[in-house]
């Protein structure tokens, strides 16, 4: 008998799994229209109690505008005659229709009349309840959170509303009483009904139950969040719509939450999901029975066929899995014998391909990795080179500029004794000359010794006390001579909480500060140079300051900014031959304050002025 081959078994196999794919399908159909249906089912909800709110919140309105017109008709000239105010109280109809009891309260709070009267509610001091207290601040309409009644013991709602003298001072309070055992408009929430087992319920902004079927409730603070999720994240997270969950009393249900926009209460709806759902619980037990039919009958099934078909397929697994375990980094990997059905040689074949190009690989990683240690080994050597001819021009640096800088010395020595004799106007002016430009020559030899020392590792920070506004003060009075030459202002300002004395460099924050205010004194030709020291942060052991150094000079073009930080730059070619400099001040400026733990940057606009800040890190003495 002729075996069937892996392509027929193959179909077969696909056959039967298309078969279970469709009914897997028709059932994901079966949730997907259970799906759209809560879908809809949760809109209506949510529209139905948008409706709801929309109309509580117009009769609620109702009702504050009605005390407010009635507020206008209260007899001011007889606030001290509880006779006369019941009498107006027993003939406002309108409002008797719409609140179960009329309060007038004077302006302190205390109850004067009340209609219909109750035994011993008159005279009492209501001062300390929110609405008497929000209208006596607000002057406006209030809605109460539920009490208790004083006299009644029963759970209650006072809608309040000022009644104004003439001058529109609060001359009483009015107030309309609903009852929350009652049917009105807030009580008969708790008979209406969803279908046949929903039901509607209403809790307040300080979380308590207003309106609820079971009338124990009422008054009851909200569940927890662990006994009812989804009320608790209406109430905290001011959730609106309709979610699918259990409520504290186990019920699963569809509840929806809707915010009132007068008293901030919140209007909840419940509806059991075997209600919501019963029109497609028969589709359900019918597709669960054709479900567990099929199962049953193609587990077995399936079972058997998969048997005889992976068998030759697990011979040939057997043997890949046995190659790829004796697979070795840099050796080659045996093929596999192509042996057995047509389709199984094919499968055989792909794999030994597979091996003969990773063979291939393997070989070719060999002399790649050849390659790659032999350029390491090249780039080693390069920067080592490079590093040791960076060392040898920081060293360089530093021998040139101290070899240049004794025979400097010598000469602004000469030049300073030469001033000192009696010279010709004219000799004088050379001599003079001279002794500016071998100054300015030997800044920049001090400039190019700070480089090459912060290049090569050898400039240390140190840490000693010293008291910043003097430190600061004395800085800017030292260029005095040069702002007062091209008459600008300065102004210092400090932190009212600057300590007197602080741990850091003074020599080095002395320096970034004169690169800083030079730079400002240079670039500006009329204004002000300013300084303001600022405190950014600061703890127990330390203090971050922030100093800006600010002018009112040329600015700094935005596509500059940045390349001024470089050596040997300025934010213009042409800057070093007007205003002259050597670029290295913002360089060495920046290399310190990054040495000692700040940063420094910029902000200008071309044309009016720069604002240059650094941070600094201080320590605190003991």
């Amino acid at each position: 008998m002729t075996s069937l081959s892996l392509k027929f078994k193959l179909i077969l196999g696909a056959t039967l799994m298309s078969v279970v794919l469709l009914l897997v399908q028709f059932f994901m159909q079966f949730y997907s229209l259970r799906g759209e249906l809560a879908g809809r089912i949760e809109n209506e909800q949510y529209t139905l109690l948008s409706e709801l709110a929309e109309h509580l919140d117009e009769k609620i309105e109702e009702r504050q505008m009605a005390l407010l017109r009635s507020a206008g008709t209260v007899p001011l000239e007889h606030l001290d005659k509880p006779d006369a105010l019941e009498a107006h109280l027993r003939d406002e109809a309108a409002l008797l229709s719409l609140f179960d009891d009329l309060y007038i309260f004077d302006a302190k709070g205390v109850l004067q009349v009340d209609w219909p009267p109750k035994p011993g509610r008159r005279q009492l001091d209501m001062s300390s309840r929110d609405y008497i207290q929000a209208v006596q601040t607000q002057l406006k309409p209030f809605v109460s959170q539920p009490v208790l009644g004083k006299a009644t013991r029963q759970p209650i709602v006072v809608v309040a509303a000022p009644v104004l003298d003439k001058n529109g001072q609060l001359a009483a309070i009015i107030g309309g009483v609903l009852n929350l055992y009652k049917a009105n408009l807030i009580g008969a929430l708790a008979s209406r009904k969803i279908g046949e087992n929903g039901y509607y319920y209403v809790v307040s902004s300080d979380r308590q139950f207003i309106a609820h079927p079971d009338r124990t409730r009422i008054m009851q603070p909200a569940p927890s969040k662990d006994a009812n999720p989804s009320l608790y994240r209406a109430l905290h997270e001011g959730y609106e719509g309709t979610q699918e969950g259990e409520n504290s009393q186990g019920l699963h249900a569809l509840f929806t939450f809707k915010r009132m926009r007068t008293t901030n209460w919140t209007l909840c709806s419940v509806v059991p999901v075997a209600e919501a759902f019963r029109p497609i619980a028969g589709l359900q037990e019918k597709m669960a029975l054709i479900t567990g039919l099929l199962i049953l009958i193609m587990t077995p099934l399936l079972w058997l066929l998969a048997r005889q078909w992976v068998k030759p397929l697990a011979d040939l697994a057997h043997g890949m899995q046995e190659r790829a375990a004796n697979i070795r980094p840099r050796e080659a990997a045996a093929a596999i014998p192509e042996q057995g059905s047509e389709e199984i040689i094919t499968v055989a074949r792909a794999f030994n391909e597979f091996l003969s190009a990773r063979n291939a690989n393997e070989e070719a990683l060999a002399i790649s990795e050849a390659q790659r240690n032999r350029m390491l080994e090249t780039l080693a050597q390069a920067k080592d080179a490079a590093e040791a001819a960076n060392r040898a021009k920081s060293e360089f640096l530093a021998n040139m500029s101290h070899e240049i800088r004794t025979p400097m010395n010598g000469i602004i020595g000469m030049t300073e004794l030469a001033l000192m004799e009696p010279l010709e106007p004219t000799v004088r002016e050379y001599i003079e000359l001279a002794r500016t430009s071998a100054d300015n020559l030997l800044a920049i030899l001090n400039d190019i010794l700070d480089v090459s020392k912060i290049e090569a590792g050898k400039l240390h920070i140190e840490s000693v006390p010293f008291e910043p506004r003097r430190l600061i003060a004395d800085t800017l009075n030292l260029m005095e001579p040069r702002l007062r030459e091209k008459q600008l202002q300065s102004h210092l300002d400090f932190a009212s909480a600057l300590p007197n004395v602080l741990l850091g460099d003074p020599l080095r924050i002395r320096q970034v500060l004169l690169n800083l205010i030079s730079n400002a004194i240079k670039f500006t030709q009329h204004g002000h140079i300013g300084v303001t020291v600022q405190i950014a942060a600061e703890s127990q052991a330390e203090i971050e300051l922030a100093i800006t150094v600010s002018d009112t000079g040329i600015g700094i073009p935005a596509d500059r900014r940045e390349a001024i930080f470089q050596a040997f730059t300025q934010a213009d070619g042409s800057t070093t031959r007007h205003y002259g400099g050597t670029g290295l001040g913002l360089t060495i400026s920046n290399q310190l304050v990054e040495l000692m733990g700040g940063q420094l940057g910029v902000e200008s606009e071309l044309g009016q002025g720069s604002r240059f800040r650094f941070t600094l890190r201080l320590g605190r003495p003991e």
